[in-house]
């Protein structure tokens, strides 16, 4: 089988989060993988959904983020496609 060694922050899934601090947003330590995560219906201010991203079937639908660290190696991950 296949063992992914590739860390998650040089995937093209990788999408990047940001934390919101008194001094205005600021890059968060964590990213949500955007192959696997379900985002929001409708994106609140403030977000870009990726393009082909799955998400949630209404406003009411909870999303389901899949939060991964950009040098984390998931090693049965099947979706990692490098930069």
């Amino acid at each position: 089988p296949h063992m992914n060694k590739t860390p998650c922050g040089e995937c093209v899934h990788y999408d990047p989060r940001e934390k919101f601090t008194p001094l205005g947003p600021q890059p968060a330590s964590y990213g949500w993988c955007a192959k696997k995560s379900v985002y929001p219906h409708k994106a609140p201010d403030g977000m870009v959904i990726p393009e082909g991203a799955q998400r949630a079937d209404s406003d009411a639908a909870v999303c389901a983020p899949v939060i991964v660290r950009p040098k984390t190696v998931v090693p049965a991950c099947t979706d990692m496609v490098r930069k």
